[in-house]
C-alpha cells in the first residue's frame, strides 16, 4: 500500500523463482486537496433578496459544489438565489460548500446567512373623502415584527386627535385640499426598510350658506330663499 506525502518515485525489483532479476519504476502522483474560503464568514440579507456569496478556490480550476439548509443546491464560485422569510425575527440559512480537484475531494466550509423578513407599509383610510374637521380613522394593514419603526408622514396641516405607532390613527385637517398621508417601516434592526405607502385624503371646505333677511306683518307669509348649499334643512321646517 502506498500512502505517500508527497509525489514519489518507487523502483520495483522482482526476482523470478530461478533467481532472475529485473527492476521498473512507478510514479505515484499526489495531488493536495482543493480548498475553498468565502469573501465574508457571514451574511446578512432582508427577505426576498439574495446574499451573492462570493467564493474562491484554491486551486482556481476546483469545482465548488454547495448545499443549503433549506434544501436548495448548486455549483459555482457565486450563491446569489433570492431567499424569503416571513419569521420573526429572522431565521439562519447554513450553506455548506465543497470543493474538487483532480478527483480530490478538499474540506467543506460553512457559511450561515440570517434572512431578516422585509416590513410592509399599506394602510388604509376611511373615509378618503371628507369635510373640514371630520376625522378619518388610518389602520395599518401591512406586517413587521414587533419592535419595528413607524415612520409616518402627515402632511402640514394635520391634526392628530389619537394614535402612536402602528396606529390606528384619528387624524382631522382645518383647511380643504388633498392631503397625501405616508409610511416607511423599518426592522427592529433597522436592516430592513419598506418601501414608502401613500394614500390621499380629500378634504372638502364646508359650505357658506346665505339666507337673506325677510321682514314681514303678522299672519302674512313669506319666501326664504338660501344659497351656498346643494341641500337644505330648515329648522322649524
Amino acid at each position: 500500500t502506498a500512502n505517500p506525502a508527497a509525489s514519489t518515485t518507487y523502483t520495483v525489483v522482482g526476482t523470478s523463482a530461478l533467481g532472475c532479476t529485473a527492476q521498473t519504476t512507478v510514479a505515484v502522483t499526489v495531488n493536495p486537496l482543493p480548498s475553498v474560503t468565502s469573501a465574508l464568514p457571514s451574511y446578512s440579507i432582508c427577505s426576498g433578496s439574495s446574499p451573492n456569496i462570493n467564493l474562491t478556490p484554491n486551486p482556481a480550476g476546483a469545482t465548488l459544489n454547495w448545499t443549503g439548509s433549506d434544501g436548495s443546491s448548486g455549483s459555482g464560485n457565486l450563491i446569489n438565489n433570492i431567499l424569503n422569510n416571513s419569521i420573526c425575527p429572522s431565521v439562519v440559512i447554513t450553506y455548506t460548500i465543497t470543493p474538487t480537484f483532480n478527483g480530490c475531494t478538499g474540506n467543506p466550509i460553512s457559511v450561515p446567512v440570517t434572512v431578516y423578513p422585509k416590513p410592509t407599509s399599506t394602510f388604509i383610510v376611511a373615509p378618503t373623502s371628507v369635510c373640514i374637521n371630520t376625522p378619518v380613522t388610518v389602520t395599518y394593514t401591512g406586517t413587521a415584527c414587533p419592535g419595528s419603526t413607524y415612520n409616518w408622514n402627515f402632511p402640514a396641516g394635520t391634526t392628530v386627535v389619537s394614535g402612536s405607532g402602528a396606529g390606528p390613527y384619528q387624524l382631522q385637517w382645518a383647511s380643504s385640499g388633498v392631503f397625501n398621508i405616508g409610511l416607511q417601516v423599518v426592522s427592529p434592526t433597522g436592516a430592513c426598510t419598506s418601501t414608502t405607502t401613500t394614500v390621499p385624503v380629500t378634504v372638502n371646505p364646508l359650505p357658506v350658506v346665505n339666507v337673506p333677511p325677510l321682514t314681514i306683518c303678522s299672519g302674512q307669509s313669506g319666501t326664504l330663499t338660501a344659497t351656498g348649499a346643494t341641500t337644505y334643512t330648515w329648522n322649524p321646517s
